[in-house]
């Protein structure tokens, strides 16, 4: 009996040695399919370039997802790069083939694949958007009719605004020449737009040729012309402006059916254009006779008024007195020994000047017009006793 237990118990010992064998086997096992589960979702996780697309598995967004909001990303993109940047692709993802048209994409993938033909395009530049558009071509011709050029000069308009006067070259560069002279005043200027419209005559000139712009002869109030070509240019008495013939476009025709066209500049619809700017703290005297011709180097005295004493001076050649307007009172006389001013006042003439000129705020020049008359002598009777 005693050897049957002994029997009993060796044969539960192995049985108990079995059970325990397999359960461990048990756990072995389900080790090994975690592991291989978790080889399978990293192997799911790889990106694989596809015809120069790259693709994601739904997998990988997953867990991009979980780490953007576990590590607070803001932008997906990012996370993609990191996540790429440290995976290995196995033999399995290597030799994998191009998944199917069918297969879900994910928006990076979007960003990234070819565009399909129908897609928007952005709108070409103006520039090149007008030269699309050119009908008619007229840059290759040689313009005979004249070079013109644009002065602006904009002040304040008033009856005593002086319109300054100064002449302006023309050269060439290639040839080194003077083509011609226009002189820029009164007669040549539009009040109303505020411009003086000069025109040189030139025998033909084409796209490309290069010219030079000389002011020469100008009243002291004249400062510079300014001259914008890419950048400005201070052009002052006897220093020169180099500028080069380009081309321009326009257009023709009622709206909707305009028609472009390109043609060179210094034409008439493009003259060379440029800014007059003047000395606005002088005030100018034209002194005349009765017939209107300039009194030249003709003396006269100014009388400043609250005793402030009185200035002497002398006209120009053109008959002009120029004066800083900081050396006048807002009112002064004017007069001369010689002659006496045409409806003056005990013959002289009394000059007021506007509230913009004494407080600074003058934009232009001003000018004064004085009209000069031969004192009439008082006639002689020669009476006889009866």
């Amino acid at each position: 009996m005693l050897k049957v237990s002994s029997s009993v118990l060796a044969l539960s010992l192995i049985f108990s040695s079995v059970s325990t064998a397999a359960l461990a086997n048990s756990d072995s096992v389900v080790t090994v399919q975690e592991n291989q589960a978790t080889e399978q979702q990293r192997t799911e996780s790889v990106t694989v370039e596809s015809s120069g697309v790259s693709t994601t598995s739904e997998v990988n967004n997953q867990i991009i997802s979980d780490q953007s909001a576990s590590n607070g990303l803001e932008g997906g993109q990012d996370a993609v790069n990191s996540q790429e940047g440290n995976q290995q692709v196995t033999p399995q993802k290597e030799n994998q083939q191009p998944q199917p048209e069918d297969q879900q994409v994910t928006p990076q993938q979007e960003n990234q694949q070819s565009q399909p033909e129908n897609q928007q395009v952005t709108s070409q530049p103006k520039d090149e958007q007008v030269k699309d558009q050119v009908v008619t071509d007229k840059s290759g011709r040689v313009v005979k009719d004249g070079l013109y050029v644009d002065i602006y000069y904009t002040p304040e308009q008033s009856e005593s605004t002086y319109i300054p006067e100064f002449t302006l070259e023309l050269w060439s560069v290639k040839e080194n020449k003077l083509i011609g002279t226009a002189i820029a005043n009164s007669k040549n200027y539009d009040r109303e737009s505020g411009v003086y419209h000069l025109m040189f005559n030139h025998r033909g000139y084409k796209l490309g040729d290069e010219f030079v712009l000389i002011p020469r002869k100008a009243d002291k109030v004249f400062k510079y012309i300014e001259f914008v070509d890419e950048k400005a240019y201070n052009v002052k008495p006897n220093t020169y402006y180099k500028f080069g013939i380009k081309t321009f476009d326009y257009y023709e025709g009622e709206e909707g059916k305009e028609v472009a066209i390109r043609d060179l500049t210094g034409t008439k619809l493009s003259p060379i254009g440029g800014a007059l700017y003047t000395d606005n703290n002088k005030v100018a005297l034209a002194l005349v006779d009765e017939s209107g011709a300039p009194l030249k180097k003709f003396h006269i005295e100014i009388k400043l008024s609250d005793k402030k004493g009185s200035l002497s001076l002398v006209s120009d050649d053109k008959g002009m007195v120029w004066v800083d307007r900081d050396k006048l009172t807002p009112k002064f006389l004017v007069s001369s020994e010689d002659r006496v001013v045409r409806g003056g006042i005990n013959g002289k003439a009394l000059i007021e000047l506007p509230v913009s000129a004494v407080t600074g705020g003058q934009t232009g020049v001003l000018t004064y017009s004085v009209v000069f008359e031969h004192k009439k002598e008082l006639g002689v009777i020669d009476l006889k006793p009866c």
